[in-house]
């Protein structure tokens, strides 16, 4: 039976309860491990090993509220439940690792592979960026301007160009890009990339005909 806070005893270690989860996070439940009542906190962790540290009481009230279940569990249920977050930590950390030995043998392959391109030590660098749109451009036979303005580049090709050699050309530049603008939480989101590690990245890179 499921009861909002206050209807079924106290916030206790071993109280079961419910996380509702939010847009991003799935809901579950878990177990409580913790409780600071001086300054009315706890921990929980989920059964899945997602855990939650020095959350306030209050996630016990209001919208989407985490809710106390009827059910109290021993300190086997604890002990298991905070081997399922050693284990998910060690999971996560494992994919990080590989994770990166894969970006970094990428970034050599295109290192390797782009000799005209010049390899950047710091891939926000937007001079270099530049640099290598410019040189890009050039080693496909392309001419087109390149200029900065603030955080984008702006790369002008000729009025003349064919639709689909267009969207070439953008699919190019847009290797450039550091991330991409999220309109509804009006957030830029970075995301690193291989070709941004080996020659730079800026938040925009915007491709127009010289008319435009």
């Amino acid at each position: 039976m499921e009861n909002a806070i206050g209807a079924i005893g106290a916030i206790e270690i071993g109280r079961r309860v419910h996380y509702p989860g939010d847009v991003a996070n799935e809901s579950g439940d878990g177990v409580i491990v913790a409780v600071n009542e001086a300054l009315k906190q706890f921990d929980a962790i989920l059964f899945d090993g997602r855990s939650f540290r020095r959350s306030s009481f209050c996630r016990f009230s209001g919208v989407r509220a985490w809710r106390l279940l009827d059910r109290l569990h021993g300190p086997a249920i604890i002990e298991m439940a905070k081997r399922k977050v050693a284990e998910r930590d060690a999971s996560i950390a494992l994919q990080k690792t590989m994770a990166s030995q894969q970006l970094e043998a990428n970034t050599a392959q295109l290192i390797a592979a782009n000799p005209h391109l010049t390899p950047c030590t710091d891939r926000y660098d937007g001079n270099i960026v530049g640099k290598n749109l410019r040189a890009m451009l050039k080693a496909e036979g392309i001419k087109a301007s390149v200029r900065k303005s603030g955080s984008a580049y702006y790369v002008h090709v000729a009025t003349k160009v064919s639709p689909e050699r267009f969207a070439e050309i953008d699919a190019m530049c847009d290797r450039f890009k550091a991330g991409s603008f999220d309109g509804m939480t009006d957030c830029y989101h970075y995301q690193r990339s291989a070709w941004g590690e080996a020659f730079g990245s800026v938040q925009y890179v915007i491709v127009q005909r010289a008319s435009e």
